[in-house]
This record gives structure tokens, sequence and C-alpha cells, in this order.
């Protein structure tokens, strides 16, 4: 009954897609408005930033090359606490700009840095023991278009919610909150990934006469989230998110996220990121993010 009940679910995504893509938008919605307008709040991390950063060289080694980027940044995590229910409650909205100008003979360009849009729900159930279970749903997108150098030339290869992925999961969680927070869950999980016209996670390069736009998965997911208050000007907050298909359990997704958060004065501080994704569907080879930011932080 149990194995008739999960085809049926998949069979219900192959057939709407586009109704579950509705749903996904709403859950994102909800995800948006609840840490402001629930106060049941037992537990709550929100950080906004705002930096700016600018560069300006001219010398016989480098030429001449002027930049500057402007970067946002809203991360909200909270805990709402319903008699023996938990709901973790996150958002992410990050998006930055950069200006590019390399000789007077290249056109400037003009281009996204950061460009993530995430939202996800937890529930987990207290039973009393040492781990939880518990169901999620997240979803995850970007907020413009994005471009990669090919060629000396910027071509795009995403935009706002082409691709977009979702993705499901239960099974068993373990927390700590203190001056220390920890959530690390591991589960079944399905995996949605839907495109229109920037279909690199989603097509099948088997198919070479056909340019699949959706592509559905179930694995093994492992999502492990941290946040430390290191001293009174310090604050660390890391993700480790790993995701492995049944189709093929040898080759697993990584996903490693680290930012430290130095205050200075009482709004202003210094931020220094460094994330690395390892994915196949987007890059043979380990991606990486760094960067140091100076600007104004706000804890709420």
């Amino acid at each position: 009954m149990e194995f008739i009940r999960y085809l049926t679910y998949l069979n219900l995504y192959k057939s709407n897609k586009y109704l579950i893509l509705r749903m996904h938008r709403n859950i994102l919605l909800i995800i948006i408005m609840i840490p402001f307008l629930n106060r049941i709040n037992t537990y709550s991390q929100t950080t906004f930033s705002l930096s700016l950063s600018q560069s300006a060289v001219n010398d016989w080694r480098t030429g001449e090359v002027k930049s500057i980027e402007l970067a946002s940044l809203f991360d909200t995590k909270n805990l709402v606490h319903l008699d023996t229910m938990l709901i973790n409650l996150n958002f992410k909205f990050a998006f930055g700009t950069v200006y590019e100008k390399v000789a007077d003979s290249v056109p400037a360009q003009i281009r996204p840095s950061d460009n993530d849009l995430f939202g996800e729900i937890v529930f987990r159930y207290q039973l009393g023991w040492f781990l939880d279970p518990y169901i999620s749903s997240s979803v995850q997108t970007q907020i413009a278009v994005a471009y990669m150098y090919d060629k000396g030339r910027l071509t795009p290869t995403s935009e706002f919610w082409d691709p977009v992925t979702s993705q499901e999961g239960f099974g068993l969680a373990y927390s700590y909150y203190d001056r220390c927070s920890l959530l690390s869950r591991i589960g079944l999980s399905l995996k949605q990934t839907r495109a229109e016209e920037f279909t690199r996670l989603t097509d099948d390069i088997k198919t070479i006469n056909t340019k699949e736009r959706y592509k559905p998965e179930s694995g093994i997911q492992w999502k492990t989230e941290t946040f430390f208050d290191i001293d009174s000007v310090i604050i660390y907050k890391g993700v480790f998110d790993t995701f492995g298909s049944f189709k093929n359990l040898d080759i697993w997704t990584i996903k490693f996220e680290n930012e430290f958060q130095i205050k200075v004065l009482k709004y202003f501080g210094v931020i220094l990121r460094a994330d690395f994704i390892y994915d196949e569907k987007q890059k043979r080879e380990l991606q990486y993010k760094q960067n140091i930011r100076f600007g104004f932080i706000a804890l709420i």
C-alpha cells in the first residue's frame, strides 16, 4: 500500500508540474511573511548587511581596471514552538551587482555577483527521543539573470525561476540551542529541478534530440546548520548540505557555506565568506566563492 502511495505521489509530480510550482511559490511567500507576523518564536536569528567595495588600478602589470560592487544580504532563521511541534522557518535573500571596466577598448560589464533566493520550512515532532522525526520542504532559485565568462564574453546561464529547484524530505533530526545552535538532519528526499530556457541542470545528455526541462530525483539528504556566537563581536554561521541520488550513490552533490561576521562598530563590520560547491551537473570540479566585505551589519 505504501509503495502504491509513493508511485501515486511521483505521478502527481509529473502530471501537475505547474501546480507544484505554484505551491512552492506560495511556500516561499509564507516563509517570507511568518517571521514578521508570528510572535510565538522561541529562537530567532536575523542578519541584514549592506556592503560596498571599490577599486581602481592603472599600472604596467595589470593595465587599467575599475570596479564597484554593491552587495546586500537578508538571512533569517526562526524557530516556532507550538506545543510538541517545532517549526523551522528559513529565508535567505542575497544579491549583489558588480560594475567592471577593463581598459578603454573593452566595454564595461555589469553583472550580478551574489544571486540567491532560498526558502525552507521544517516541521519536527518532539517525542522526547534523542532524535526527532521531521518533514521539510524548500525552494531555491536566482533573483536576476546570471552570467559566466565564455571565451571572453558574458553568456547568460540562468534567470529568475529558471531553473528552480524544490526539495521535500522526511527523516530524523537532532537539534541543540544555546550560545551555539545546531540542527542536523538526515532522511529520504525528493528533488525536482525545472527549467524553461536554461536547461543545463535538467537536460539528459543521452537524449541528443530532446531537451528535458524537468528532472525528478529521489535519494538521501544530510544537512547540518550551525550558528556560533564566538564572542560579542564575532559570529560564525555554517551550512553543510549533501544529496545523493539512488540512481548513483557514488556521486554526491555537496554544498558547504561558511560566514564570519566581525563587528568593528555597532553597525559596521567585516564579513568573511567562503562557499564550496561540488555538483557534477553544474561543473565537473570544485566550485568556490570567497570574499571579504566591509559594510553595514545589523542583527535583528
